[in-house]
């Protein structure tokens, strides 16, 4: 029972799968989004898979990765893997830029 996905201005969304209640400002490439996830501006996400209520913040860049559910992303986090080797971040897991360099 979520309102429908807000995909705000200067937004881009290309072969994803987005579930409703989601709030996208950044851009996101062929990726599925559970519902409640919000994607702040200027974040880029490519082949992810974000499960509910995940907060991606500003400046942040995302290849291969899975959030389990109520991730937390800090702004200007990079992670890149593989589409052999994703990054899988827990349930409920915080990651801040000190984290991954």
């Amino acid at each position: 029972d979520e309102p429908p996905t807000g995909y705000m201005a200067g937004s881009s969304v290309k072969q994803a799968l987005v579930a409703n209640g989601c709030t996208i400002q950044g851009t996101v490439h062929e990726s599925i989004i559970s519902r409640a996830v919000t994607i702040k501006k200027d974040v880029k996400l490519d082949h992810c898979i974000i499960m509910q209520k995940c907060t991606i913040e500003e400046g942040s860049d995302l290849a291969y990765v899975i959030a389990d559910k109520g991730v937390h992303i800090g702004a200007g986090v990079v992670l890149r893997g593989t589409a052999e080797k994703p990054i899988v971040l827990r349930k409920g897991e915080s990651v801040s830029k000190e984290d991954y360099r």
